[in-house]
């Protein structure tokens, strides 16, 4: 009996200072490492969908770097809280003020010097800005009263703003998908469009939009239109389907969108302008640009 008491002591007794060692270890860590949440690198880029990037320069010829602003659906853009909108100055994400309370930016332009952004929200800020705003630098500013619905392609055309979208009317007057800003008011470009224009593009002194639209101005126009600065025309043969994305290249315009012919001619969903008929760019494509 004696033998196996000891031999219990001896188990408890090393079992008994196990633990008391234990409890010193983790005492004495907690003391080396008290408990306390860190700052994280944040996500690496946005947690939500981007529809559009420009470059923007705060101060034009002065000392603040040109910004890199991007647009969509994000709420975050890396540890910055950021809503609908950010610009990134070559190191960090920044937030511009508050950002849009909700809704979507679907595009970005630069008009005389400060940052155009278009989309589905309704405020800009603190401020009403029906789905379209501009940034000064320091606060969002209305454009008028805005439009009743979806702005979804901006560019500059001359010394006017041109605003495309699902919107029917610009400013309380009506204005079919289409609407320029002179810097005070919205004004018509004739009878716009019948259907909503996705795309607008400046290839030196014309205007092209592209869209889901037949007619422009009540013409015959098939997807893709250029503004004359009184009418809308056709570029020759029609497509067969919306037209979702213009860009300059090699000094000839190049379409993108859902379409797989213009006229007679075969063009998968991609096609450039010579200045006389359209042409291919390879193959094209094998599926449409967007569902």
């Amino acid at each position: 009996m004696t033998t196996m008491q000891n031999y219990s002591r001896i188990g408890v007794t090393t079992v008994l200072i196990g633990i008391a060692a234990f409890f010193s270890v983790v005492s004495t860590s907690a003391a080396q490492c008290p408990e306390q949440w860190l700052l994280g690198n944040g996500i690496p880029g946005t947690n939500g969908n981007i529809n559009a990037v420009t470059r923007w320069d705060p101060d034009g010829a002065g000392p603040q770097p040109e910004l890199l602003v991007v647009g969509g659906n994000f709420t975050i853009a890396g540890a910055t809280v950021a809503n609908r909108i950010a610009a990134w100055n070559g190191a960090s994400w920044q937030s511009l003020g508050a950002g849009m309370s909700s809704g979507q930016v679907y595009a970005l332009a630069v008009y005389n010097g400060q940052l155009i952004a278009g989309g589905s929200f309704t405020t800009a800020g603190a401020l009403t800005c029906n789905r379209i705003a501009r940034w000064d630098g320091y606060t969002w500013q209305p454009l008028g009263t805005g439009m009743n619905s979806d702005v979804y392609a901006l560019t500059v055309w001359g010394n006017q703003l041109v605003a495309g979208g699902a919107f029917t009317n610009a400013g309380g007057a009506a204005a079919n998908y289409v609407a320029r800003w002179n810097g005070i008011s919205w004004q018509l470009l004739a009878g716009g469009m019948n259907s909503y224009v996705y795309a607008l593009h400046v290839q030196g002194t014309v205007l092209t939009a592209g869209g889901s639209f037949t007619t422009a101005d009540g013409n015959t126009v098939n997807y893709i239109a250029r503004w004359s600065g009184a009418t809308w025309q056709s570029y020759g043969d029609a497509a067969n389907g919306a037209v979702r994305a213009l860009i300059t290249y090699d000094g000839q315009l190049v379409a993108g969108g859902d379409f797989t012919r213009f006229g007679v001619a075969t063009f998968n969903r991609i096609a450039r302008w010579d200045g006389a008929a359209w042409q291919s760019l390879g193959l094209g494509l094998n599926f449409r640009s967007r569902p």
